[in-house]
This record gives C-alpha cells, structure tokens and sequence, in this order.
C-alpha cells in the first residue's frame, strides 16, 4: 500500500466512504501508483496505462467499444466524459462496477461492488479528483 499523504484520501475519503472497496491513486505522467488500499484486487499497471490513455485523450469512447480491465475482469463502459463531469468514466461490471476521473496530474480509480449506488460511488471519485486539482495536483 502507498505511505504516503495520499493513503489517507484512499483510507478515510474514498474506502472510507463506504462507497467503494477498492480506490487507487496514480500519476498520470508515468503512471505510478501513489496510494491504493487492496492487493485483493490488483490493478496491474497495464490497466492503469490504459485508465491514463483514456483519461488523457481527446476522445475516451475506446471503453464504449472495448471496455477496459480492472484486477484482471473486463469492465464495458456506461457513461463517458461529458461537459459536466469533465474527467469522469463510469464502466460497469456484472453487479458493480468502477468510477475513475483526473486531476490536473493524477488519475483517481474507485470500485465497488454489489449493493453500491453507482453515482455515491462517481460522486466520491470527483470530489477527490476535484480536491487535488484545486489544490494544484
């Protein structure tokens, strides 16, 4: 796990939450992780890459046509980046599923499972990719 300031956002606002079981901090220049909380379900860095390609480009409706892996299970895409919610895709995965957004240089990844409601899990991945970005990361 990250040991680092930023384990706390995964521990305390993210997990925390409630709202997700696994949540992921990385960079997007080099797609390092910064701090995550689960080795149960391993995001493997090719994954990440792929979350950054998506996250970064002009155009993300690549999920939409071959979805992405998370831990090693293909998730499809739901919901793209829009005007509102700029930095956010939402995929979906039998009962759960994944919300990740950006910063201005970090890409934030939350999952959740079965009994979760979709949107406490996005609105939680935005206001922590929305916190960093103000705060200059």
């Amino acid at each position: 796990m990250g040991d680092n300031a930023y384990q706390a956002y995964i521990d305390d606002s993210l997990v925390g939450s409630g709202h997700m079981h696994t949540a992921y901090i990385w960079t997007l220049a080099d797609n390092g992780y910064v701090a995550y909380n689960s080795t149960e379900w391993a995001v493997q860095p090719e994954e990440i890459a792929k979350l950054t390609q998506l996250l970064t480009t002009g155009d993300a409706n690549d999920v939409f046509v071959s979805g992405c892996h998370l831990a090693g299970e293909k998730y499809i895409g739901i919901r793209p980046r829009n005007a509102e919610q700029a930095s956010l895709i939402v995929v979906k995965l039998k009962d759960g599923g994944a919300a990740f957004a950006k910063s201005g240089t970090m890409g934030v990844l939350g999952i959740y499972g079965a009994g979760v409601n979709p949107a406490d899990c996005n609105t939680t991945v935005v206001s922590i990719a929305d916190y960093l970005a103000q705060n200059g990361l």
